[in-house]
């Protein structure tokens, strides 16, 4: 299942809204910098069809509903600005509702995965050579 590229567009903001570039001198790179997105679809593509629904359903539902969910507001997630994209992910993380919290968590999950494999970032976290559990198919 390949994803199309406003859905990666999507994953991008959403990814990026969680690990911003620039949160410390040590990790200067954003989720989206790190090659997540490129992760999150070779996941897509190459796991078993209820993860990669899973994923994708994860990516539409917050584009689609998570800023009225989050705080009333009738827009997509990718048109907020970044500050506002942020606060809607936090605010989706706190709902008594199971499912919504598990939206994020997926996207989260994912953005860390990716983010946590680039090499500059083992680097810094002092850890050195590309991780056994990811094969890259270009280099970011």
């Amino acid at each position: 299942m390949k994803m199309r590229a406003f859905e990666l567009d999507w994953a991008a903001k959403m990814m990026d809204a969680i690990i911003p570039p620039g949160v410390e001198d040590k990790f200067p790179q954003s989720a989206s910098e790190t090659g997540a997105v490129q992760i999150l679809e070779e996941m897509v593509r190459y796991t078993p069809f209820i993860t990669a629904f899973g994923l994708r359903a994860a990516i539409w539902l917050i584009e689609i509903f998570g800023p009225a969910i989050a705080s009333g507001r009738l827009r997509r997630f990718s048109k907020l600005d970044p500050s506002s994209r942020e606060q809607v992910l936090n605010n989706m993380c706190q709902s008594k509702i199971y499912l919504i919290r598990q939206l994020v968590l997926l996207i989260k999950m994912t953005a860390c995965f990716g983010w946590g494999a680039h090499p500059e970032v083992r680097k810094a976290l002092g850890d050195e050579g590309e991780p056994k559990f990811v094969q890259r198919t270009s280099k970011s």
